[in-house]
């Protein structure tokens, strides 16, 4: 709570509030938050690479193992009918970072099973991510066990 804590306030006084952090909890609540941010055309990020606590998650398959990852970005972005940037941030050097952007992914409503849709964003998701960690794989941190 204490981290959590200094996390805000830093972020607050650097971004002068342009930027908020919000945990997810049992709330129905910060799903319908997120959905309003997306449509009002604000950024949205969410930590899509492990499941922790009691969030939703779906089966996936990374490295080509079975994990729990959390589906909340895409159900959200099915709802919104948003893309998913997938973004990451490696450390090259002291005090160095390089921005890493893949291509969108897309949970389009066109006709399709929701189930399906989800599957194939997840899946093109774990690509994204095995791509991302196998270059990079001295900077992935899993501080909760993913794999089985």
């Amino acid at each position: 709570a204490q981290s959590a804590q200094h996390v805000n306030e830093s972020l607050e006084r650097a971004g002068a509030g342009a930027v908020q952090v919000a945990y997810n909890t049992s709330s129905m609540a910060l799903p319908l938050e997120l959905l309003n941010s997306i449509r009002q055309g604000e950024i949205v990020s969410i930590q899509g690479d492990r499941a922790v606590g009691h969030v939703s998650q779906r089966r996936a398959r990374l490295f080509g193992e079975d994990v729990m990852l959390p589906d909340g970005p895409f159900m959200l972005a099915f709802v919104a009918q948003a893309p998913i940037f997938p973004l990451f941030i490696v450390r090259t050097s002291f005090h160095h970072y390089q921005i890493i952007a893949h291509a969108p992914i897309h949970c389009r409503r066109d006709g399709r099973d929701r189930e399906r849709v989800l599957g194939e964003a997840m899946h093109a998701w774990c690509r994204t991510l095995e791509n991302v960690i196998a270059a990079n794989w001295s900077q992935w941190f899993s501080l909760v066990p993913i794999f089985r």
